[in-house]
């Protein structure tokens, strides 16, 4: 498993010794950990792309997108949140990725709600607690299975037709359907 792991680079004067928290949270799970604070987070590029962004700027937004795509959930310190940090929870939603937004000031699943967005406040003492935890979550809900199945046209237009009215694709409303069986 691949997490992408951010924080705000203005938060970095206030809050660095806590991202250095995480990210060794992070390692303890054993996943591939891409991130900024590493510095490998430009390998997601290919050599080309990356001759062709000639502003730094651009080039960083660029890898931390392709990160985001990559991975296969992301964790985000949103202590000092701001638009870039907004943007990357948004991104990793839209792509349907797992999103830990962890704060030290404040959960914010009560404030977002998506499926694929979580939060939790945490202390140095429970950082890596919150890390397992997600990462154990996830696990189970990542798509690894593939499974056909035969239906009837009057079942397919049905689906179509519900997923439509949810604006989610088929095999979401499928899958939703199986989640809401799974929680009664």
């Amino acid at each position: 498993m691949t997490i992408f792991f951010t924080a705000s680079f203005d938060g970095k004067k206030y809050y660095q010794k806590q991202y250095d928290f995480i990210v060794k949270a992070i390692q303890k799970t054993d996943v591939e950990l891409i991130s900024p604070e590493l510095k490998n987070y430009q390998q997601s590029l290919r050599p080309s792309e990356i001759k062709k962004f000639k502003d730094p700027k651009i080039l960083h937004y660029e890898a931390i997108r392709r990160s985001i795509e990559l991975a296969d959930a992301v964790i985000i310190d949103v202590t000092y949140s701001n638009t870039h940090i907004g943007y990357e929870i948004a991104l990793a939603a839209a792509n349907k990725k797992y999103v830990l937004c962890l704060s030290l000031d404040e959960d914010f699943s009560e404030k977002i709600n998506n499926r694929y967005v979580l939060g939790a406040k945490y202390t140095e003492l429970t950082i890596d607690e919150t890390i397992e935890d997600f990462v154990a979550k996830i696990s189970k809900n990542i798509l690894t299975e593939r499974f056909n199945c035969f239906l009837s046209p009057a079942q397919i237009l049905h689906v179509q037709s519900r997923s439509l009215s949810e604006n989610i694709n088929m095999s979401e409303y499928i899958r939703e359907l199986i989640d809401r069986d799974r929680k009664q």
